[in-house]
């Protein structure tokens, strides 16, 4: 912590959590906070074709920022089309190594799964993130740099939760296991640049 004038200066590291919630039986939600605040929620929108589900992710004044669209019924590929208009594309380089990429205003972040339901996100080839689901009790916890955009860190997250709960959860229930999966970094940490408070 630091003071500089009258300005308080923060480090700290950003951790988002995004937890299932099951308010009837047709119906999952997805409650997102950041650094213990609950910020978003996430739910279907709209009319759901088979093998084409939609969310849609609100803010706590209930004003969507984004959508998720499955760009092709047969490939992993989904768009994230927020409220201005602009898409993130999320595409598969590689399935048997859980390795995905998502682009958004000319940047490339880079998905890698690991064992042991880990994936790290990279952006220009360096890390910025990890995640991890949590089986039983049906969360996801994500630890970033706190200068990282959390809209799309959320999004990365609810497209591959989407794409295992509506096309095959097999990658989750056997651990991520595998030799063609990236090595994970235990001793990466995320930056904690100065911010106002």
């Amino acid at each position: 912590m630091l003071v500089v004038g009258s300005l308080l200066l923060i480090a700290l590291k950003m951790e988002l959590r995004i937890v299932q919630n099951y308010p009837s039986f047709f119906e999952t939600k997805y409650f997102v906070s950041c650094d213990g605040r609950e910020m978003f929620v996430a739910k279907k929108v709209g009319f759901q074709l088979p093998l084409k589900p939609k969310i849609g992710l609100f803010d706590s004044g209930k004003n969507q920022i984004f959508t998720i669209t499955k760009h092709s019924p047969i490939l992993v590929e989904f768009d994230i089309t927020f409220a201005n208009g602009e898409i993130a594309e999320f595409r598969t380089q590689n399935l048997i190594s859980q390795h995905y990429t998502l682009h958004f205003q000319n940047q490339e972040y880079s998905i890698k799964g690991h064992k042991g339901r880990l994936y790290s996100i990279f952006r220009r080839e360096i890390q910025i993130a990890w995640f991890e689901w949590d089986k039983l009790e049906s969360y996801y916890t994500i630890l970033a740099d706190n200068d990282t955009n959390k809209e799309i860190l959320i999004g990365i997250v609810l497209v591959l939760e989407i794409r295992f709960k509506y096309d095959d959860r097999r990658f989750y229930d056997y651990d991520n296991q595998g030799n063609s999966l990236a090595t994970f970094d235990q001793l990466w940490k995320p930056n904690m640049k100065m911010r106002n408070k």
